[in-house]
């Protein structure tokens, strides 16, 4: 049915930039725009596939080396944007392409 989808991080976003940005909020934006990207960039290129399972809240945390918070912001606009779809209790999958919404 559905598979675990692994994803890949990339080794240029390891390390963090926080010259010229204010503490907080401003660093914690651009690392949620990372995931975003990131996820968002596996999607669009195939890698990450319809119906493949993103890894958990936890594992992604793990992963990107940050905090829940900021995996649950981008995991929102992920499911904003009509990327992904959340089935409670279960995990977030990709969706197919034909099934996002426009604009």
């Amino acid at each position: 049915m559905y598979q675990q989808a692994s994803l890949c991080l990339r080794q240029e976003f390891v390390t963090w930039s926080t010259e010229g940005a204010d503490q907080g909020e401003d660093v914690a934006k651009s690392k949620t725009q990372w995931i975003i990207d990131d996820i968002g960039g596996q999607i669009e290129s195939g890698r990450l596939k319809p119906g493949d399972q993103l890894p958990s809240t936890a594992e992604l945390r793990a992963q990107y080396g940050v905090s829940i918070t900021v995996v649950r912001n981008a995991v929102q606009w992920l499911k904003a944007k009509g990327l992904v779809e959340g089935l409670s209790g279960v995990g977030v999958f990709v969706v197919e392409h034909g099934e996002r919404p426009k604009g």
